[in-house]
């Protein structure tokens, strides 16, 4: 059984030596007519690959010099390659960087605070009413639950005086 089973691995041994043989050597061909046509690709990979690990590096220490820079890139980025933000509404010309437009400033914000202590004034309005109205649902509910157990107890008690056991 030996012999045998050596004799039908034998073909793909020899396969598999001159397989890895010329693998080898077709690797460091192609390995080899890259560098020589493709270099400057080559070059600028390994050089995004260098700046790419930079830049990881700064993402994970904020507290470094490069930091900042990364940080300027990112909002770039965020900011759609734009160098600053746009505006989406308009902007009245008669109140910017005017009087007028800080003391409408004022006001606005004046009129938020009233706002603001008129909803907290009646949210506690409405809180009192909720813990009046539990209060009273829970006194009903014991009153009754205290009713009910005095008609238990005298049902018991007649049932008990009708049969005649005491």
């Amino acid at each position: 059984h030996v012999f045998g089973y050596s004799i039908a691995c034998v073909p793909a041994i020899a396969y598999a030596l001159y397989y890895r043989r010329s693998h080898d050597a077709k690797e460091e061909a192609l390995e080899e007519t890259l560098r020589k046509n493709y270099s400057h690709n080559i070059a600028n990979s390994e050089k995004q690959r260098a700046e790419m690990v930079q830049f990881m590096a700064a993402l994970k220490n904020p507290a470094s010099d490069q930091s900042k820079d990364t940080q300027n890139r990112l909002d770039e980025v965020l900011q759609g390659g734009k160098g600053g933000m746009k505006r989406h509404y308009r902007v009245d010309q008669r109140y910017y960087g005017t009087d007028e437009g800080l003391q409408e400033k004022q006001r606005q914000q004046q009129k938020l605070q009233q706002k603001s202590k008129t909803n907290k004034t009646n949210d506690q309005k409405q809180q009192k009413q909720n813990d009046a109205a539990n209060a009273n649902a829970n006194a009903g509910a014991d009153a009754a639950a205290g009713a009910g157990a005095n008609t238990v107890a005298n049902t018991v008690g007649t049932e008990k005086g009708s049969s005649g056991v005491t």
